[in-house]
């Protein structure tokens, strides 16, 4: 576990993911997707993303497949990233109020730090709101796909870099 701190008085606590982060991780992707990506996609779209506010077992069991973190601060989740084991980052979230504060920067240096992160090449899929995220971290654009999901077309780019810390 890693504290760190930022302008909060509070501590910021970085962690791997526990079953009972389950919930908590899925409130935030719903948040994330439906509130932050709203200036990129339409609501159709969103919707189309992600439908439920409510977690399927799959979601857990998918987060505790990967190698995953969570940020905390004052026991409430503030984001959360995943990375499978073949190098693609799957998820990286930060709650719509702790947007532009480090979090994802801490958590994103977190999961690739995990000693379990040992893929020479890292892909994504990065929305319109994750791309300069990435680029900023080095992560070369490979241009805009159409994926479709529930009938709907969405808009993402293929991203990828040589791991950093390999």
């Amino acid at each position: 576990m890693v504290r760190f701190r930022r302008s909060s008085p509070s501590a910021l606590t970085i962690r791997p993911f526990e079953l009972a982060d389950a919930a908590a991780t899925y409130a935030v992707f719903y948040a994330a997707v439906h509130q932050s990506t709203s200036a990129h996609y339409s609501e159709a779209q969103r919707e189309a993303w992600v439908a439920s506010p409510e977690p399927s077992d799959a979601w857990r069991d998918r987060l505790a497949d990967h190698i995953t973190y969570v940020a905390l601060r004052d026991e409430q989740t503030l984001g959360f990233a995943s990375l499978n084991h073949s190098g693609y980052f799957d998820l990286l979230y930060t709650a719509p109020t702790a947007q532009r504060e480090g979090v994802a920067t801490l958590l994103y240096v977190a999961t690739l730090n995990d000693p379990r992160a040992t893929t020479p090449l890292l892909e994504t899929e990065a929305s319109y709101l994750s791309r300069p995220f990435f680029a900023h971290h080095g992560w070369q654009d490979h241009g805009p796909q159409t994926i479709m999901r529930r009938g709907v077309s969405l808009t993402n780019f293929k991203m990828s870099r040589a791991h950093p810390y390999l």
